[in-house]
């Protein structure tokens, strides 16, 4: 199934029709974390907020996430609360 789904060359024309007619009628759709996995690759970005509630950290969040989900990523947001420590914390856990 995963190589007629990424176009892979081996995979007849007939084969990829049947896997993509199986794949509309049970309503698959890929799971990103089970790709992970396998790639190594998340695409996934971590944004550290100064402060969530300053009106310039949230639509600069705002801008970040709408960006990155246009591009096919998601994206997670901590709060440091101006906390040097709690910046570190989140860039190393």
């Amino acid at each position: 199934m995963s190589r007629a789904l990424n176009g892979h060359p081996s995979v007849s024309a007939a084969a990829r029709a049947r896997v993509l007619a199986a794949v509309e009628e049970l309503g698959y759709r890929p799971n990103a974390v089970a790709r992970s996995l396998r790639t190594d690759i998340t695409r996934t970005l971590g944004l550290v907020i100064s402060d969530v509630l300053n009106p310039y950290f949230t639509e600069l969040a705002r801008s970040v996430e709408e960006e990155a989900r246009a591009l096919g990523y998601s994206v997670i947001i901590g709060n440091a609360d101006e906390r040097p420590d709690l910046q570190d914390h989140h860039v190393t856990t």
